[in-house]
């Protein structure tokens, strides 16, 4: 377990073996953090059931001003306790070694007050719909227009509405589910209103009004082709997440670790963006980070019966996910990473098709002999080859 971005991005928390908690999977947690966006810097965060702390800890690590964490499980409160100090955030964290009913009563009565709590009892009990319960009675705890996010089974079935919290967006990971419910009263945050298949909500591709578009491949390195799709879908949407795509049949030349560092690196300037794993299907992670657009690149005629084929399949599995097609300057129609790869393989030069880095970490991992360019790179106008699940 990592944290995934942040001043702390990267560091692995501490666990103990044979301890019985189920943490809240990478996945889920950076799905989660993309759903709620740059809201999470500057507000006060409690994590119940907290385990080791990992979600808690990636909120202190995107920039949240304090974050509480309720753990009964002492041996976990202390690690959660040495993870504070291992990721540096140990002065905006407070760990409650406690049961959720006593610790919800305690900070009502402190005057301690959330914009954001998320829970994750344990799977297949009665425990998700009782600490709700006990969320909406402990007075205050819950900011006005607050936002409670539940993570439960897909086998358990909570209710819409549980006192002042009204459920507006279920997630779906797998067997894992996240139910996104809103405090009532003035809010102070942005709600985040786009539902799952069949609920009520805001338009397609919108989290609190934000257009969101996921541009998805495996980025084998990424070329200033792709980068230029980036940079142009980063035009006409609120936020672009470049998803990088995890194909197990098909072997990789860097890590997926490398790709997503690669894509961070290059992306650096473009505020809008960020960069995360599609680890199954590309639809599925649309549906979870709440975009409702999928950008593709179509660079000749001959892409077109595959991107028809991808873009007909995943309407089907999501009909309320679109997919927009970016075409090509001519003069880049050519190119794929699996080109830039076979130049750089055999000694030639990539300088005018990837950034500085990824040609410094193509001759490295290939034993290259490219030469830098001399002067600054073309300007880019590609699109990306044909890559990654539907």
């Amino acid at each position: 377990m990592r944290i995934i971005a942040g001043s702390a991005k990267g560091r692995r928390l501490r666990s103990l073996r044979g301890l019985v908690l189920r943490p809240t999977a990478d996945r889920v947690r950076e799905a989660l953090f993309a759903m709620l966006g740059e809201r999470v810097a500057g507000a006060r965060f409690l994590d119940l059931y907290a385990g080791v702390g990992a979600v808690g800890l990636e909120a202190l690590s995107r920039g949240a001003a304090e974050a509480t964490f309720v753990e009964s499980h002492r041996p976990a409160a202390r690690l959660i306790r040495e993870n504070l100090v291992l990721c540096g955030v140990a002065g905006r964290g407070r760990v409650l070694a406690s049961v959720v009913a006593r610790a919800l009563p305690s900070l009502s009565r402190r005057g301690a007050c959330f914009e954001f709590v998320f829970l994750d009892p344990p799977y297949d009990t009665d425990e998700a719909p009782r600490a709700l319960a006990a969320l909406a009675i402990s007075s205050g705890v819950v900011a006005p227009g607050g936002l409670v996010i539940c993570q439960h089974s897909r086998r358990e079935e909570l209710a819409a509405e549980i006192g002042p919290f009204t459920r507006k967006r279920q997630a779906r990971f797998g067997e894992t589910m996240l139910d996104f419910y809103l405090s009532s009263g003035s809010a102070r945050l942005r709600p985040v209103p786009r539902a799952a298949e069949g609920d009520a909500g805001a338009g397609a591709g919108e989290v609190g009004g934000v257009r969101i578009a996921l541009y998805a491949g495996t980025f084998d390195p990424v070329t200033y082709g792709h980068l230029d799709v980036v940079r142009r879908a980063a035009l006409l949407f609120d936020k672009v997440i470049v998803g990088v795509s995890v194909n197990p049949r098909k072997e990789s030349l860097f890590t997926t670790e490398q790709r997503v560092e690669m894509l961070r690196e290059a992306c650096a300037s473009m505020s809008n963006v960020e960069v995360g794993v599609v680890p199954g299907l590309v639809v599925e992670f649309a549906r979870g980070v709440g975009a409702g657009v999928i950008v593709r690149g179509l660079r000749a005629v001959s892409d077109f019966e595959f991107e028809l084929q991808m873009a007909s399949t995943n309407r089907a599995l999501a009909p309320e996910v679109e997919t927009i097609f970016f075409t090509p300057a001519p003069e880049w129609h050519y190119l794929s990473s699996s080109l830039v790869t076979d130049i750089a393989r055999f000694g030639g030069s990539v300088s005018q098709f990837v950034p500085p880095h990824v040609e410094r970490l193509l001759n490295q991992r290939l034993g290259g002999r490219s030469q830098p360019a001399r002067g600054s790179p073309p300007a880019a106008g590609g699109a990306p080859r044909k890559e990654g699940p539907p």
